[in-house]
């Protein structure tokens, strides 16, 4: 029997789809997919709630009289998950050449990260810029806050130099205002291997971990300097939104993968002897921020130690998750999320343009006053849902392909440097 008309081209679109968002690689750690996804997930709803006004920030009091309320004023802390899971990654990624070989590859890296980050980013941002914003939809105004075009136009090269968490911070119009976080990870990027270079030419080993711990402390300390200074300080007025503020919740993940680098054995037993320990103080770290903290509250523990000790509490459930076999780890663990976690960051670039757009459709038909529980639960599905299929679809075209290209760019630089300094040892006397 003939193959139905069609299924010739179909059926390597199904196999390429399986194999980019569904086929975990087998060095993969699993967990810390499930880490990401969840974290995505959080944010989404969050940025449903916050923008239907069922959760209301002009209050923060007001969101103690329902449970989901009460959940949902914790979710913004997704991105300080991708923070420490991104110091965690990157790190790893930059102390396992700096232990095997003595060296960074730093071109190599930026390359590979470049062809990461850089197409997908700057294809939204321009599509957010010229196609979206001109149309000048109603709603779409709240996003931008801005109806005027021509001021977008003005200050979008904030968000193509990756510094619009300083120059637009908080309520100012931008083309893309949640990029903040990325510019935040950028900085990172670009710090963090000048750092190690540095770090690495101390002799002691001990000498490096206090380095690396002080990259925790100083930011922290900076908070504090700010909060003494201006005990009335409001975090969404530019202080959140700023790396040097955030830096801290990124190094937490880097001190973990360079003791998971260098010293694994005894991480590992220090988390096998703590047990579920590790999970249990986590998840009690986190839901103190949920509970005494928040992006509208101020105060010391807001303004001073909520995101260190977000950090920490992510960084042990981490911990949990590399070496221990438990109910925390399988949760994350699950192949669900894997998919999730993938597109992850389309996901994040995505979903406030669907958020605005079913709410457009919203608007023609009542009021967002009217809003239950439920009906949020709903507009999150449907945008987490839309957000990952509009995702996944960017990731196999555009993101995969050009992931395979940075990892050969970066493979073929870091040839040619080895190359480079076999020469120089040989000229050498």
């Amino acid at each position: 029997m003939s193959a139905p008309l069609g299924s010739s081209r179909i059926d390597p679109l199904v196999r390429r789809v399986e194999a980019e968002l569904w086929h975990r690689p087998d060095n993969n750690l699993a967990p810390l997919d499930g880490l990401r996804g969840f974290a995505s997930c959080i944010v989404v709803f969050y940025h449903c709630a916050v923008f239907t006004g069922f959760l209301d920030l002009r209050n923060p009091r007001a969101q103690d009289a329902e449970w989901l309320r009460i959940l949902a004023n914790g979710f913004w802390s997704g991105i300080d998950i991708f923070f420490v899971l991104s110091g965690f990654l990157i790190g790893r990624i930059l102390f396992r050449d700096l232990e095997s070989n003595g060296r960074l590859y730093y071109k190599s890296f930026l390359l590979r990260r470049s062809f990461r980050i850089f197409p997908a980013y700057y294809l939204v941002l321009s599509i957010s810029l010229f196609l979206i914003a001109p149309l000048d939809i109603p709603v779409f105004r709240f996003l931008f806050l801005t109806g005027d075009w021509s001021e977008l136009a003005g200050v979008a090269w904030s968000n193509y130099l990756y510094v619009v968490n300083y120059v637009r911070p908080g309520n100012q119009a931008s083309p893309m205002s949640w990029a903040w976080s990325l510019c935040v990870e950028e900085h990172f990027y670009l710090l963090l291997p000048v750092l190690l270079f540095f770090f690495y030419r101390m002799r002691s080993p001990s000498w490096r971990l206090g380095a690396l711990l002080a990259c925790i402390a100083l930011p922290f300390a900076g908070r504090a300097l700010q909060f003494h200074l201006d005990p009335t300080i409001q975090l969404m007025e530019g202080f959140y939104y700023f790396s040097h503020n955030r830096f801290d919740e990124l190094f937490v993940g880097v001190v973990l993968s360079y003791l998971y680098v260098r010293h694994r054995s005894q991480l590992e037993s220090f988390a096998k002897e703590s047990g579920r320990g590790l999970s249990l103080v986590g998840f009690c770290c986190v839901a103190a921020v949920w509970m005494f903290g928040g992006l509208q509250r101020d105060g010391q523990f807001p303004v001073v130690w909520q995101f260190l000790v977000m950090a920490l509490g992510t960084g042990l459930i981490l911990l949990n998750c590399l070496f221990l076999d438990n109910r925390v780890t399988r949760f994350f663990a699950h192949a669900v999320w894997y998919p999730l976690a993938r597109v992850s960051y389309g996901t994040y670039l995505m979903h406030p343009f669907v958020l605005f757009g079913l709410l457009a459709l919203y608007l023609r038909r009542g009021d967002l006053d009217q809003l239950s529980s439920a009906s949020v639960v709903v507009l999150f599905v449907l945008v987490m849902t839309i957000s990952t299929l509009v995702a996944s679809a960017m990731f196999v075209v555009l993101e995969a392909p050009l992931l395979r290209r940075g990892m050969d760019v970066s493979m073929r630089s870091r040839a040619r440097t080895d190359a480079r300094k076999r020469r120089l040892d040989v000229a050498s006397p």
